[in-house]
C-alpha cells in the first residue's frame, strides 16, 4: 500500500478512534443522560464506526468529513 494513502487511512482511524473513546462515559450506566439523548449517542457512535466504510474515505477523498456529535444539553 502506498504511503501517504496508508497515512491517510491511519489518521482518519485515530481521529474516529479518538471520538469513539471521548462518547465511551455517556455509555456508562451511572452517567446522567435521558434515554432519548443516549439513542443519539448510539447512532453518532454507529455512524463513526461506520465512517471508514464511506466512499469517500475508501477512495481517499481527503475532504471527506466525520459525523458530528449530536446537539443536546448534557449533564455533566
Amino acid at each position: 500500500m502506498d504511503y501517504q494513502i496508508e497515512a491517510y487511512l491511519n489518521f482518519k482511524r485515530y481521529e474516529r478512534n479518538k471520538l469513539l473513546n471521548d462518547s465511551d462515559k455517556y455509555l456508562l450506566a451511572d452517567y446522567p443522560i435521558s434515554a432519548e439523548n443516549l439513542d443519539l449517542i448510539k447512532q453518532h457512535r454507529q455512524q463513526l464506526r461506520d465512517y471508514m466504510n464511506l466512499d469517500g474515505v475508501k477512495n481517499f477523498n481527503f475532504n471527506s468529513i466525520i459525523p458530528d456529535f449530536p446537539q443536546f444539553p448534557m449533564l455533566e
